[in-house]
């Protein structure tokens, strides 16, 4: 994720795709299919470990689609506008890519402070 301004001056925060990824979770995930079908025949299991595998892969791969996670991040908004104390960034669709092969997904930049920051009364 990098931070950037926009022409009008606004903070945004870039997250930004590796090229090539998708391929490699392809490869990742054929792969460890394989690992676990050879554990399975290998150590007389009846489990069928594939299946964590598939969740875990579907998961990621639905991270990679910019689009989802924007309409996530909407819908997070939208059901904890009720709390006060909850916020979260709004996408900028412009600065987004297209539906489908969006490799850039553009937010609102919200500041913060990493965990490392926080005293020992706010880490509580």
């Amino acid at each position: 994720v990098y931070r950037a301004r926009l022409h009008d001056g606004r903070e945004v925060a870039l997250k930004v795709q590796r090229p090539g990824i998708r391929d490699s979770l392809g490869l990742d995930w054929g792969a460890a299919v394989l690992a676990c079908q050879l554990y399975c025949s290998v150590s007389k299991t009846v489990n069928d470990y594939s299946l964590i595998v598939d969740t875990v892969a579907k998961g990621v791969q639905d991270e990679l689609d910019y689009h989802n996670e924007a309409a996530n991040a909407d819908e997070f908004a939208k059901r904890h506008a009720f709390l006060p104390f909850v916020s979260s960034p709004g996408w900028i669709p412009e600065y987004t890519g297209p539906k489908g092969s969006a490799r850039v997904l553009c937010l609102d930049w919200y500041p913060g402070r990493a965990p490392s920051e926080l005293s020992q009364d706010e880490r509580r």
